[in-house]
């Protein structure tokens, strides 16, 4: 089912009077926010790129002489790098994408099969290109929030179709025609993340929750045909709307920001006729009280003309904003987190000031100064520089050492990089190190001691790391609701015989009847350990599954005492009630599918005739004694051993 089209908000839907406070709060807030993002987005957005490019603020210097060292220390984008690194290979590295667990109305065997299929579904949808292409999205809005503190991906719902021409006959020979047939296909029918750049979205700085926003949003920036291709787009844009805007455009250049980017690869904002010509449309969401209910709203509007183009009823399931936010270091009093290059900027640039006044010293004391007669002509001929030419009459050249070589100690930068690293918490990967080392001195000297250490997740590493599974979490969520609400359209064929149960899915988990909730897969510390892990406990279930066949068969022999069938049925639930928590342990979901069901054989014998409390007669041989030999007793006794007689 495609995706469906908003509710458009006019007078006459909400009344005059409502619909114009309205238009005046969307103009007075956007204003608002403008004003005080205008900074930021100029000035502040512009220098973190800067920074973390390692780009000087000048190509060259002219002191102490043109052309002195210049030479910027990349200590940000060294940084920013190895935190992002560490956070895709913890997250795109392992299967599932999600671990989803499952809750809610389902018969017991079907919860491994559905939890197994919606991990599925969504990796298929993350993973395709056309589709979500969450790999490419992630590792921008990650490496944002890990550089200026804070990264966004806008995730809209999109139902978009093309026409493509099918080949039918004809080409084979000169004057045989090609004759092909048009055919519609759907191009997108789904959710479309991409990353929002940070100088084009709207926020309120002083919130620090997004949800909590009164309004929020992005600008987008059009040429010509895109404005002039929006009618068809979407009808609500009204035709002379579009022809008022395309006669002033809002600019005919690059932003501060996009210049910043552009000007590493030689691109400039030269253009010509209207391809240089860009609009800014504002794609604003907000909430706002009618006659004392709350509803929430979407609109687009053209800041300049201060013109709303339309406005509507947000459409998304629980009104649901389609944004989700990134941030590194949440402050709790500002909506911006704190990025590498706040975090580092002062000590980037004092590693390369040391560094470039070490570079200009040494030029200088390797060339030193030149007393040169006045009347000479070599002062005609030559520019000795670095160094100074100083006019003189004694001799027709001398040289004099004047400057002194300091010489190098990288003493003051070691403490300088100390300080940046403590700061930021990002330490070499474990993975080879102490290679080819008998003894590296760590303070860990076996495999359980490095998992319990890694296991602790105590250091800045973790807590950046867990910011960003957090928010690729909240992304899955968001995914999952969208697909449950809107369809997922012809993606449905490629499940084959699974597909009736992936609908019946995706509509119980849009009626509330299934509870699935999503988390971040978790990469073993150890895998070799989890294997052995593993095979530990398929061996301890099959104890277990020998342990419960024992003692189901003791309590149906007649010739049991009641006080024995009551200690082997309470063992039975006491026994089956520990496994599910050593299950659990294991991170093993569903236990049910694992371990059988006992209530009706202990309910069965309970409610029999000289069942626990009826048959006192205790005569007869040991029924422990009549299972086969091998076979594990309660508690993991072996058989005859330990059991009263």
């Amino acid at each position: 089912m495609p995706f469906q089209p908003p509710m458009l908000v006019t007078d006459k839907v909400i009344g005059a009077e409502h619909y114009k406070d309205l238009c005046l709060f969307i103009k007075d807030k956007t204003a608002h926010l403008d004003r005080r993002l205008m900074t930021f987005r100029t000035e502040k957005l512009p220098e973190y790129v800067r920074l973390y490019k390692a780009r000087p603020k000048n190509e060259t210097v002219d002191w102490p002489w043109p052309g002195a060292a210049n030479l910027v220390i990349p200590i940000i984008g060294t940084y920013s790098d190895e935190l992002l690194a560490r956070i895709m290979g913890g997250i795109w590295m392992y299967d599932p994408l999600w671990a989803a667990t499952v809750s809610g109305d389902l018969p017991t065997k079907d919860g491994d099969e559905l939890k197994q299929l919606m991990q599925n579904f969504l990796m298929d949808m993350a993973y395709s290109p056309d589709e979500l292409d969450l790999y490419r999205v992630e590792q921008s809005a990650f490496h944002s929030a890990i550089k200026y503190g804070t990264g966004v991906v806008i995730t809209p719902y999109e139902y978009q179709t093309q026409m493509e021409h099918i080949y039918k006959s004809g080409g084979e020979a000169e004057g045989s025609p090609v004759i092909s047939e048009p055919r519609e296909f759907v191009k997108i029918d789904g959710p479309k993340p991409e990353i929002l750049p940070l100088n084009r979205f709207i926020f309120e700085p002083g919130t620090p929750k997004l949800e909590d926003m009164k309004m929020f949003g992005h600008i987008e920036s059009l040429d010509y045909w895109a404005v002039k291709d929006l009618p068809s787009k979407n009808a609500y844009y009204k035709q002379k709307d579009i022809e008022d805007l395309l006669m002033t455009p809002d600019a005919a250049q690059e932003t501060e920001m996009e210049r910043e980017i552009n000007q590493q690869h030689g691109i400039t904002s030269d253009g010509i006729s209207t391809g240089a010509a860009r609009w800014y449309i504002y794609n604003l969401w907000f909430n706002f009280r009618l006659g004392g209910v709350e509803y929430a709203f979407q609109v687009r509007y053209h800041k300049k003309s201060e013109k709303i183009l339309w406005i509507a009823f947000n459409n998304y399931p629980k009104n649901m904003k389609p944004y989700q936010d990134m941030k590194l270091a949440y402050d709790d009093e500002s909506y911006l987190g704190t990025g590498f290059a706040e975090m580092l900027h002062i000590a980037q640039k004092e590693i390369s000031n040391n560094n470039n006044w070490r570079t200009n010293n040494r030029n200088y004391a390797m060339l030193g100064a030149w007393r040169i007669d006045p009347e000479s002509k070599l002062s005609s001929m030559l520019d000795i520089f670095p160094g100074v030419g100083i006019p003189a009459k004694q001799n027709e050249v001398e040289y004099f050492k004047t400057g002194q070589d300091v010489g190098y100690s990288d003493g003051p930068d070691q403490f300088h990089m100390a300080v940046a690293k403590e700061r930021v918490g990002v330490d070499p990967a474990m993975g080879g190190t102490g290679g080819g080392i008998t003894n590296p001195k760590r303070g860990i000297y076996s495999a359980a001691g490095t998992s319990m250490v890694m296991n602790q997740a105590n250091n800045r590493n973790n807590l950046r790391t867990g910011d960003m599974r957090a928010a690729h979490v909240k992304l899955g969520m968001k995914f999952l609701t969208m697909y449950s609400h809107f369809g997922i359209g012809e993606k449905i064929k490629k499940y084959g015989t699974q597909k009736e149960k992936l609908t019946k899915a995706l509509e119980m988990y849009k009626d509330g009847s299934l509870g699935l909730r999503l988390r971040p897969a978790s990469a073993s510390n150890n895998k070799e350990l989890e294997r052995q892990n593993d095979i530990l406990l398929s061996d301890r279930i099959d104890r277990f599954y020998a342990q419960e066949a024992q003692m189901v068969q003791a309590i149906a022999q007649p010739t049991i005492s009641p006080s024995l069938k009551k200690l082997y049925c309470e063992q039975l639930l006491g026994a089956r009630a520990l496994m599910m928590t050593l299950l659990r342990n294991f991170n093993k979901d569903n236990t049910e599918t694992v371990l059988p069901d006992i209530g009706e054989i202990i309910s069965m014998h309970n409610d029999g005739a000289g069942a626990v409390n009826g048959n006192q007669n205790s005569a007869g041989p040991n029924p422990i004694s009549q299972v086969p030999s091998g076979a594990v007793g309660a508690g993991g006794v072996p058989a005859g051993e330990g059991v009263a007689q």
